[in-house]
């Protein structure tokens, strides 16, 4: 069985974060990246554009909706 593992930050929280935050999170995520790749456990990692450039993609009577735009529903929105 195979998982993806998706991390994402707010633009508004990145931008606040110093030069020197920011660069102790990444150094965190890939030293976490090198530990699962230790183990196995990971096949691989891509950096995804920014949100604003989402679209989303929906089943929709046996033929796929696309929709520009970040999926916005409230009721999937957690806040962290």
């Amino acid at each position: 069985m195979k998982f993806i593992c998706l991390g994402f930050i707010a633009k508004s929280t990145q931008q606040s974060l110093s030069e020197e935050a920011g660069q102790q999170m990444m150094e965190e995520c890939f030293a976490y990246d090198d530990e699962m790749r230790r183990g196995g456990h990971l096949l691989g990692g891509e950096a995804l554009q920014s949100a604003t450039n989402a679209v989303t993609l929906r089943i929709k009577n046996g033929s796929v909706d696309v929709t520009e735009g970040p999926y916005s529903d409230p009721r999937h929105v957690v806040n962290a």
